[in-house]
């Protein structure tokens, strides 16, 4: 078969299979911060323009919130379906970079498609590509700037980097790893400079426009991510090890093996060294931060999904190199290269699987109905001239509100007196308040004690 109809099919077959499981998770997102950032992208461009600067947070990481806020716009949509399928395109596009990029170093089309099939199954990738958070897009950003770098098209890889910081602040990690390999590659002084200006110029704008809009020289530094120690708790130098056993441990397996050949490589040696090299750097840094636990970071593992796509080029390159060391005949490469992607693809719907083992750390989209009920109930019976505060995320979405007329926050604002609608829910309203805490004259609605609607 042509080798680019063969792509085609993957990507066809591969994007229609995430479609049907997209379907079979009935509009739910993955976790909280998915509501919270649609929440966002639904206001951003609403009441134009009096809402833009809601864009421009860390949090909300401009980046993501004006390109797919202004698709939600144009769309009209009440969706995460949307963000959803768009996440599904760009975990695709990042496979397609890993596939250029082995290509690129004639590796032949068995060990490229491979890279494409695992970057769309490993299960970390695989899950974010089904969710509505920022880390694809990011992603993207940091393999097409490592694409080109490897291309020594070295302006438009330092673009990419800079502009992924837009997308995820960690992508700074990435700029100052670049300013190295740039250095490494002895440009003339006009030309590193021309490099690093790229690199740190999108920083530069963000940090202006934050500054313009809130009057706060520092913008970045004093409305980012926290720098006080422990906001999120603390790990252990072993919590992200133990997370890739379970979440990826044929990939981690592989990556192992990897390792201990990276000094014996032939001509792929440069790039097959640096993959790992990225991609350890940056595991090794997490892990530093959440042992002290610095700058929000809560021993999540999608954190990494990022550097997936280097460990994954690493593998594929030291598994060419041994191919072709030890003269592995092209249908034996087939054998293996079959089993461990059926592998790779059984272990990640078996992870889905919620009958599966490791319950706790499935995560498959899931919401209690009472909070699909007390926003379907926001939706129906209370007028959007009426604030409201609810303090989960996801009862806003399925109320179908905005930041413009709703916030998600509670706590500080019924202590305030401040009027409007609230919604107290259980799980995590408890650690503010119970529910015998609230006038009985305030309550409008009520679901037993697990939903609690108060006006005031």
């Amino acid at each position: 078969m042509n080798e680019n109809r063969a792509l085609l099919i993957g990507i066809i077959l591969i994007f229609l299979s995430k479609l049907l499981l997209l379907a079979s998770t009935n509009n739910i997102g993955w976790e909280p911060d998915e509501y919270q950032h649609f929440m966002q992208l639904r206001t951003v461009f609403a009441d134009f323009p009096n809402h833009l600067d809601i864009g421009l947070g860390v949090w909300a990481k401009p980046l993501y919130a004006y390109p797919f806020g202004l698709i939600l716009r144009l769309l009209n949509s009440t969706s995460l379906v949307t963000i959803q399928v768009l996440n599904i395109m760009i975990i695709i596009g990042v496979g397609l970079f890993v596939f250029k990029i082995l290509k690129h170093f004639k590796s032949n089309f068995l060990i490229a498609i491979a890279g494409f099939i695992i970057v769309n199954y490993s299960f970390l990738l695989y899950r974010s590509s089904l969710t509505a958070l920022t880390e694809p897009l990011f992603t993207l950003f940091l393999i097409s700037g490592f694409y080109f770098f490897l291309k020594q098209k070295y302006l438009i890889s330092s673009f990419l980097i800079g502009i992924s910081t837009l997308g995820r602040i960690e992508g700074v990690f990435f700029i100052l790893i670049w300013v190295i390999l740039l250095i490494l590659q002895q440009l003339k002084f006009k030309d590193l400079l021309k490099n690093i200006v790229l690199l740190f110029l999108p920083l530069g704008l963000w940090n202006l426009a934050g500054f313009i809009s809130t009057g706060n020289l520092f913008y970045l530094l004093n409305r980012g991510y926290p720098t006080t120690s422990g906001v999120y708790g603390y790990g252990n130098l072993f919590t992200y090890a133990y997370g890739f056993v379970v979440h990826e441990p044929i990939l981690a397996i592989l990556f192992g093996l990897t390792l201990l050949s990276i000094f014996k490589l032939y001509k792929d040696r440069k790039t097959k060294v640096l993959s790992a090299v990225i991609f350890m750097t940056f595991f090794i840094a997490q892990t530093f931060l959440y042992r002290f636990g610095l700058f929000g970071t809560a021993g999540i593992m999608r954190y990494f999904i990022s550097v997936m796509p280097f460990m994954i080029i690493a593998i594929l390159l030291g598994f060419d190199y041994f191919s072709r060391k030890y003269n592995i005949a092209y249908n034996y490469q087939k054998i293996l290269f079959f089993i461990v992607l059926i592998s790779q693809v059984l272990f990640s719907s078996f992870l889905f699987d919620r009958g599966g083992y490791l319950q706790s750390l499935l995560l498959w989209p899931s919401l209690e109905p009472e909070i699909v009920e007390a926003g379907e109930w926001v939706k129906n019976n209370i007028s959007a001239k009426e604030y409201v505060y609810s303090v989960r995320p996801e009862v806003l979405y399925y109320a179908e509100r905005n930041l413009t007329n709703s916030a998600n926050r509670f706590e500080t604002e019924w202590a305030n007196g401040d009027t409007g609608v609230y919604v107290w829910a259980e799980n995590w309203g408890s650690m503010y308040f119970k529910p015998s805490d609230f006038p009985e004259e305030n309550i409008i609605y009520r679901i037993d004690n697990k939903i609690i609607v108060l006006r005031r």
